[in-house]
């Protein structure tokens, strides 16, 4: 067999097309400039330059299959912009627009991957359980997206697939595979080096600017994935990095999307609540405390005043920034990711063992208040539900109404009182509407619709 240098002498141009009908067979014959025969080269991912060409061609055929009707491209680009962009903004929508436009997308297999788990991202769901969202373009994502890896394709759409792949496990309850998915994404987002980007001023680059915040945004949406993960599988090891309170929010996301570089100091972590920032940001603030929240439930520590006084001021900053998100957003924020956030982190930290163990401020928020507050979402959400799309529902929420349910059950077997009964039938109704969206919804509604789960509880 041939190596790569003796290939590259002959000066032969090898069409990477048969390879895509045949792993198997003989190949083609390659004739170098003496007249000679090398061997068939049937291996095209031992060669850079056939490597590349046969990645591309292979992606661009099964997209393309995908896509072959331009106005379901275009259907797929606005849902997603229309949905799933709403509440986790990590795609600049002009620069990939951008790429779309120049009709040069087939040659760059990252983008054409980015294309079909966009496509991936927006799939509703049909009379379907959780196994059955193993679908066959779910399959053809994971594939390709390991094609590209094992061809050591590493950019920033490949992390972007990657991290909506994980997106779509983990909202369709396939949480062991969007844990593995997630240490994946974490990885090659830091080959590329986007977790560096959190402390850089944005100022001192204007000419990548848009370029840099789109890094840092996936980065901060690896973080927030990685924390909901841990937290639907009671733990605290996390796999992306956390971020430090100088590493900096993410910029207005109307101004990013825009493509406005503003010329203000960029806000960090650490600035002060009463500080307005864009809905992401808040997000990144609230996923932020979710992971301290996290390591505290989960922690070794035996101190138990510390732990007290760790739990208070992790709760007053928790219902500090749910009380800012009505007051900021409008009416549907609250039935959005970083709401859903706040109040999961809240559930955690009252059912905590270490608040358990000693007497709490009369500031702080006990458990039964917290599944009030989200009971009364439950109760206003029908008459919102009209207005709501649907399709832009976060696959953060569930985890928060399980919670509540639960609460809400205990209580009923001790008092048995009509309230608790009214208040668990709003929560299973929300998660039934949340279930035709993200079938992690159904997991939890398995467990309650099980008698002999719910006698458990």
């Amino acid at each position: 067999m041939a190596d790569d240098a003796s290939v590259a002498a002959a000066g032969a141009v090898v069409d990477p097309r048969p390879f895509l009908h045949s792993a198997t067979g003989p190949g083609p014959v390659i004739e170098d400039k003496l007249g000679s025969h090398s061997p068939a080269v049937s291996d095209p991912f031992r060669y850079a330059q056939l490597r590349t060409s046969f990645v591309n061609n292979t992606v661009s055929t099964e997209v393309s299959k995908l896509f072959s009707d331009t106005k379901y491209q275009n259907h797929t680009w606005n849902s997603y912009f229309r949905t799933v962009h709403v509440w986790m903004p990590v795609i600049s929508r002009s620069r990939f627009s951008a790429l779309i436009a120049t009709e040069q997308i087939n040659s760059h297999s990252d983008a054409n991957l980015l294309l079909l788990c966009l496509s991936l991202c927006v799939q509703i769901p049909v009379d379907a359980t959780i196994d059955n969202m193993r679908t066959s373009l779910y399959a053809k994502a994971k594939s390709l997206y390991a094609m590209l890896e094992s061809a050591g394709i590493t950019t920033i759409r490949t992390v972007q697939s990657s991290l909506l792949i994980c997106i779509y496990e983990f909202g369709h309850g396939l949480v062991e595979a969007a844990s593995i998915t997630i240490g994946s994404c974490t990885r090659a987002g830091m080959v590329l080096g986007i977790h560096k980007h959190s402390s850089t001023d944005l100022r001192a680059e204007p000419e990548h600017w848009e370029e840099r915040e789109e890094e840092r945004r996936v980065w901060c949406g690896i973080v927030i994935l990685d924390r909901c993960i841990s937290l639907h599988q009671d733990h605290d090891q996390f796999v992306a990095l956390g971020p430090n309170l100088q590493d900096h929010l993410p910029v207005d996301d109307r101004l990013w999307e825009q493509g406005i570089m503003t010329k203000d100091a960029p806000l960090n972590l650490s600035t002060p609540w009463g500080t307005r920032v864009g809905p992401f940001a808040r997000e990144v603030q609230a996923s932020h405390l979710l992971g301290r929240v996290l390591n505290h439930a989960y922690t070794s520590v035996s101190d138990t005043l510390f732990l007290q006084e760790e739990a208070a001021v992790l709760n007053r900053a928790l219902i500090t920034l749910k009380t800012l998100i009505p007051q900021e957003m409008d009416a549907d924020a609250m039935y959005c990711g970083v709401s859903s956030l706040c109040l999961s982190a809240l559930m955690l930290l009252r059912g905590s063992q270490h608040v358990e163990q000693g007497s709490l401020d009369r500031n702080n928020t006990s458990l039964a208040e917290v599944a009030d507050m989200i009971v009364e979402l439950a109760y206003t959400f029908p008459t919102m539900a009209a207005r709501l799309d649907m399709e832009s529902f976060s696959p953060f929420v569930p985890y928060m109404l399980y919670q509540a349910a639960i609460v809400q059950a205990r209580t009923l077997r001790v008092s048995g009182t009509i309230s608790c009964v009214e208040a668990y039938e709003a929560i299973v109704k929300m998660l039934h509407t949340f279930n035709e969206r993200w079938k992690i919804a159904g997991e939890y509604l398995s467990i309650f619709l099980s008698e002999r789960a719910f006698l458990t509880l």
